[in-house]
Order: structure tokens, then C-alpha cells, then sequence
């Protein structure tokens, strides 16, 4: 079984993904297969760095036992496309793999996103690819029952909505209930000392708040300011 795409970057949808063929599926092994570069030309994240990224992922399913399987089933990481000709097609990538030993005796597949089912038959030489791999699409939200001409795989179960677009989008110190950042004379922007706490619940930034003000609510402490403002 093999997994393709940009990986730009990994997360954990595509590793429960993997994991899911195994599974459900009993692929005896998914191959993940980063992109090197973009054959529409867009920007990617440097391809070691992609690679390494999946290798940090999927290097502990090296070696899995499924329960009631006698066989021994792995995840690997892949760097083949850093070695084809550029632009290279999907069709030129399965060739490749397919000519390693393993595959010999072996039936080869390939998983996709439910997301890209309705543009398969847009890829080059898609009706080849179907000759040569089955395909099979995986769950995703909103991509319920595609609608292709090839003979495929489809399987409703959805897995993850996580997406690699939404995680580039995400701003520094907008990951998790809060960030926090330091402001120390070695860091790039500094104030001598100090530092910052971002985070996007109320519950926490007001607890931050009354713990800078020596336990009292923001409220609290305006009214002690007007009561103060009166006196005088």
C-alpha cells in the first residue's frame, strides 16, 4: 500500500490513516512517499525537511503485530521522489516503486484522499495507474461518496478533518490553549527581561489577568481605582 502527497506538513490524519490500512484493510506494508516537488508548481516546505518530519511520525511502526495476523506489518518512509526525474508524475512514481524487489509477489495499491476522488481522472495517465494499482479512497469529511469514472475503493469512514493547509495558516503562538513566548537580552525580539502569553480562551487569559493584579478580577480592581479616584 502506498501513500502519496506533499506532507506539508505530516500530521496526525495521515498517521491514523496509516494505521487504518493496516488495520482494516490488512495492508501488510503502507509506504509513505513525500513529494519532492509540486508538479503544478506549488511551493513546498524543503523536501528534507518534509521527510524527516514523516520518518519522526511513522519510524515506531516500523515493526507492528495485528491481533489474529500472523504477519509482521510496518509504516515506512520513502525518499524515492528525491531520486526520479523532475517534474515527475504519479504514474513514473508506482512504476518505480512497483520495479523494488518487494513488490514482486506482492498485489500493490494505492490510498487517496476522498478529497481528490472526483480530479483522479484529471491526473496523467490516471486510466494507467488504475490498470496497474487498485485504488482506494479514504474517508474525509465532506467528501462523502465522490463521484469518479475509474473503479475504485471507497470506505466512509472518516478519519480525520485535520488538514496540512490549516495547520501552515496557524499563526505563531495560536497552537494549543496558549503560547508563551520569552523576551530574554538572547532572544531575537527582547525587552532586557519579561515575556508573553497568548492564547485565545477567556477562561485562561482572565486567570493570567487576576494573577498579575495579586488575585483581584480586572472588575474588582477598576472599582478600588474609582472608589480611589472619588476620595480624592
Amino acid at each position: 500500500m502506498w501513500i502519496g502527497g506533499s506532507f506539508d506538513p505530516p500530521h496526525v490524519g495521515h498517521e491514523i490513516s496509516a494505521l487504518w490500512l493496516i488495520s482494516a484493510l490488512n495492508a501488510y506494508m503502507v509506504e509513505i512517499v513525500p513529494t519532492f516537488e509540486h508538479c503544478f508548481g506549488k511551493k513546498l516546505t524543503d523536501f528534507r525537511h518534509r521527510y524527516e518530519m514523516c520518518r519522526l511520525i511513522f519510524d515506531k511502526y516500523d515493526s507492528l503485530f495485528i491481533k489474529g495476523s500472523d504477519l509482521e506489518h510496518g509504516v515506512f518512509v520513502n525518499d524515492i521522489e528525491k531520486k526520479l526525474p523532475k517534474p515527475n508524475i504519479t504514474y513514473n512514481l508506482l512504476n518505480a516503486i512497483r520495479s523494488e524487489s518487494y513488490y514482486e509477489d506482492h498485489e500493490f495499491a494505492v490510498a487517496v484522499g476522498a478529497d481528490l476522488v472526483p480530479d483522479l481522472h484529471t491526473w496523467n495517465k490516471w486510466d494507467r495507474i488504475a490498470e496497474i494499482a487498485k485504488i482506494v479512497a479514504i474517508g474525509r469529511s465532506g467528501f462523502e461518496n465522490a463521484k469518479t469514472p475509474l473503479e475504485i475503493y471507497q470506505y466512509p469512514a472518516d478519519l480525520s478533518a485535520v488538514s496540512s493547509s490549516d495547520i501552515r495558516n496557524k499563526k505563531v503562538g495560536s497552537w494549543g490553549h496558549l503560547a508563551a513566548f520569552s523576551f530574554y537580552p538572547t532572544k531575537n525580539i527582547t525587552t532586557c527581561e519579561g515575556g508573553m502569553v497568548t492564547t485565545n480562551k477567556t477562561a485562561i487569559a482572565e486567570g493570567y489577568d487576576q494573577s498579575k493584579r495579586r488575585g483581584k478580577r480586572i472588575t474588582a480592581y477598576f472599582r478600588g481605582l474609582e472608589c480611589a479616584l472619588i476620595d480624592a
